[in-house]
């Protein structure tokens, strides 16, 4: 009789395996921030520039960016959707008690750190990375972000950097990650947009482009003498 591994371990002892036995899955799309060091420098200046309370992503994946920013030394609430994943990452960061993960749907997760009062509610950077299916949650993240955080600042990956070659993810009519998407969300009229300063021929790893996002004026005051980023006109 032949025995099935995948489905005697289950999802979450796959992803013991995973840890244990593939070390190099570490270093999947690059490493931190798709090995992209522009987009790293643009992560410290903001962390440098601006005391966040707190660090809030979605869509962890193997945790790879979730170790860089933890060089912050501040709270990560991170969520991961796959159980897989989250087993793996979960696993990865057991002896760090400074980053909680979660496995959850990212509004489902969002909505829930909404509610707790020990979360700060200001001063948080998030890093928005769930998007992998055709049922894109950013729209609904974006505006319980808006509508629950002050003074921060949300940076969403894959997105389309105009008149530059960054790869985006484009999931169809009307689910493309770029302005066009961004001018359907309720708060649209709030944002200040920034983009990264450098196009990707000066860029490293897999060249993805990505959006800074705030409502806050403190924020933007900060962010428009920032070196990494530059602001767009609506």
């Amino acid at each position: 009789m032949r025995i099935n591994i995948k489905k005697m371990l289950g999802p979450r002892g796959l992803g013991l395996y995973d840890f244990v036995a593939q070390p190099e899955l570490t270093a999947k799309w690059g490493g931190a921030f798709n090995g992209q060091e522009f987009r790293r420098a643009i992560f410290d200046e903001l962390c440098e520039s601006i005391s966040f309370e707190a660090i809030i992503e979605t869509g962890t994946y193997r945790g790879n960016t979730t170790a860089y920013m933890a060089k912050a030394k501040i709270p990560i609430y991170t969520v991961e959707f796959n159980a897989r994943n989250h087993s793996y990452v979960f696993i990865r960061f057991i002896f760090n008690s400074k980053v909680h993960v979660a496995n959850n749907d990212s509004r489902a997760f969002l909505n829930d750190l909404a509610l707790k009062i020990d979360v700060p509610k200001e001063k948080v950077f998030f890093y928005l990375d769930a998007h992998w299916n055709a049922d894109l949650p950013l729209r609904k993240e974006l505006e319980i972000i808006f509508s629950t955080w002050r003074d921060s600042i949300v940076m969403i990956d894959d997105f389309e950097v105009p008149g530059t070659g960054y790869a985006f993810d484009d999931y169809g009519a009307g689910n493309v990650l770029n302005l066009q998407y961004l001018r359907k969300t309720r708060y649209f009229d709030d944002y200040k947009i920034y983009f990264p300063a450098k196009d990707e021929n000066s860029e490293t790893g897999q060249k993805r482009g990505c959006v800074v996002l705030t409502n806050s004026r403190k924020c933007a005051e900060v962010l428009n003498q920032s070196n990494t980023l530059v602001g767009w006109k609506t």
